[in-house]
């Protein structure tokens, strides 16, 4: 069997929308793309660890872009939610840093297309061995979910902002 992926990526994305576009454009020391993808909604996540991503992003100088399926009235200045992003399209922006996932296959193809270094939070499934191979690659870092903390967020953030690979 030969394996193929990445099929899907297209080479040429999509332009952003316009408020999607000028927030990434603003973004003067870069961007965190977050998303779980379509099978996990994010809004679901423990409030504690929904605070702890919010602490996290106060903490850090680049702007984050979050998939998030309810409105949220409690953003920092440098957080922008949306229902629905279009993710290649995200992931070509050339502001764009660091990506969250949950380490699904799709996700993880299209940012090692684009050169997007991921944080990885598996939940289940292939998930795992997906995260695995992002950071057994040296594109990525792992995160388990139950480590979520301000903390861990921010730091991991930094590493993978401050890495040169």
């Amino acid at each position: 069997m030969i394996e193929l992926t990445g099929l899907h990526v297209e080479a040429d994305s999509p332009a952003l929308p316009k408020d999607i576009r000028d927030w990434l454009d603003g973004a003067e020391y870069g961007a965190v793309y977050f998303s779980l993808g379509s099978t996990l909604q994010a809004s679901t996540m423990p409030e504690n660890k929904r605070l702890a991503f919010l602490d996290a992003f106060k903490k850090i100088p680049q702007r984050v872009l979050w998939k998030w399926e309810e409105d949220m009235d409690d953003l920092p200045p440098n957080v922008k939610v949306s229902k629905w992003l279009p993710q290649q399209s995200v992931l070509a922006h050339p502001n764009v840093r660091v990506f969250i996932t949950q380490g699904g296959l799709q996700s993880f193809n299209e940012a090692a297309y684009y050169g997007v270094p991921l944080l990885g939070i598996p939940f289940f499934g292939d998930q795992h061995h997906n995260v695995a191979k992002m950071v057994d690659a040296g594109i990525g870092i792992e995160l388990k979910f139950w480590d979520v903390t301000r903390d861990s967020i921010s730091d991991a953030i930094r590493r993978l902002t401050e890495d040169k690979r």
